[in-house]
């Protein structure tokens, strides 16, 4: 609505965040060029399956209630009291633009403290110091991870799926 959506991507094991963005809309380029930095940089982990992602959805009320929520409500409040027009597409962007460079000071603090504080029913095991005692990252080589424009042509030549 007011063109900011954030994505997290996190390390099952260790609850830690890895990575902690926003964008205008979603944009599957952006979220690969994200992911892809991410390989190169960390490495890449064992990936399992969930059947219940809920260690995931457990870091969302915590943006939710000291990101989102206090910027949508002034948001809301600048709409109805007719300060902002969101019909107008200059307006769109400038309150997209905003948004989101007052949402990444938020963000970067949301993943220094996630990751430095103790979760409870967890042996009160705290996320960066489990991340860096059980690490299974295995390094990348750049030549194996298809840069963003190699990803967009081989995704566009394999056609619609």
């Amino acid at each position: 609505m007011y063109g900011c959506t954030f994505y997290a991507l996190s390390d099952g094991c260790s609850s830690r965040i890895v990575k902690l963005f926003s964008m205008p809309k979603k944009n599957a380029v952006i979220i690969y060029a994200h992911f892809r930095e991410i390989l190169l940089h960390e490495g890449i982990w064992d990936m399992t399956q969930s059947r219940q992602n809920l260690p995931a959805e457990r870091k969302w009320p915590e943006v939710n209630q000291r990101i989102i929520y206090p910027i949508k409500d002034v948001l809301v409040r600048m709409e109805n009291g007719l300060l902002i027009n969101l019909y107008d597409p200059v307006v769109q962007f400038c309150v997209s633009f905003i948004t989101m460079n007052v949402a990444e000071v938020g963000l970067q603090r949301v993943v220094a403290s996630w990751n430095s504080h103790s979760i409870e029913g967890k042996s009160d095991r705290i996320p960066d110091v489990v991340a860096q005692r059980t690490s299974r990252v295995h390094p990348v080589n750049s030549a194996m991870v298809p840069s963003v424009e190699d990803a967009i042509q081989m995704y566009t030549d394999a056609g619609a799926l």
